[in-house]
């Protein structure tokens, strides 16, 4: 299930996780294991605001509340426009 990863100290993720698992905040590496979604599309439903973004030092951590919030809403994919 969880493990600490000793390099960067955070937890790895599992797809296979419960959403109510989930630490209260993820890296955007730890979010990308959890949702079949690319970083990069992660990123721009954060600058959109539809995902809770927090700065945690040079890193960008998403809120998992944020992301409970957001797959609620929508019962399709929740990727932005291209």
């Amino acid at each position: 299930m969880l493990s600490n990863n000793t390099k960067e100290g955070f937890m790895t993720i599992s797809r296979t996780m419960k959403l109510d698992e989930l630490p209260h905040l993820l890296t955007m590496s730890e979010l990308a294991q959890y949702v079949p979604v690319p970083r990069s599309s992660l990123y721009a439903l954060v600058r959109s605001g539809r995902l809770d973004g927090v700065p945690v030092g040079r890193r960008i951590m998403v809120k998992t509340a944020s992301l409970r919030r957001l797959l609620k809403e929508h019962d399709q994919p929740v990727l932005p426009a291209a």
